[in-house]
């Protein structure tokens, strides 16, 4: 094992006002704007002979088949196989529709969506470029 390296960075996902939002069944209207920032946090490990990457989502979550993809992409993007990217989301009931769910709380914004994870794959990407010598150290 070499030297660790690695670089966090982060995004709003910023998805336009009037968007329908998800994980409440009583809502019945789409938004009104942005009360919050929903981001996109990402941090790239590299330790020499494998490169590790999370990425948090302010979301409530992502369709298998996505989630599937996204890992797909971002490993590409930053260099890692993509069984070493953990996508998580913070599960938010407040954000925008982001997977098919039922009536109002599943009209995805495919447009916005399919933005939201190129934007995300970029911010990763981004990260084997400015990589930097780090120490892990843990508490108890």
């Amino acid at each position: 094992m070499g030297q660790l390296l690695a670089y966090a960075d982060e995004i709003d996902l910023n998805p336009p006002p009037g968007g329908w939002m998800t994980g409440f069944a009583a809502r019945v209207s789409p938004s009104a704007g942005t009360h919050d920032p929903l981001m996109a946090r990402a941090v790239l490990l590299d330790d020499g002979s494998q490169r590790v990457v999370i990425v948090s989502c302010d979301l409530l979550g992502w369709a298998p088949d996505a989630a599937r993809e996204m890992r797909r992409r971002i490993g590409d993007s930053a260099g890692a196989p993509a069984e070493n990217v953990l996508i998580g989301c913070t599960h938010t009931h407040s954000g925008p529709a982001c997977m098919p769910l039922r009536g109002v709380m599943g009209y995805v914004d495919e447009g916005w969506l399919a933005a939201a994870q190129s934007r995300i794959v970029d911010l990763v990407g981004s990260l084997a470029a400015r990589l930097v010598r780090a120490r892990l150290r843990w508490a108890v």
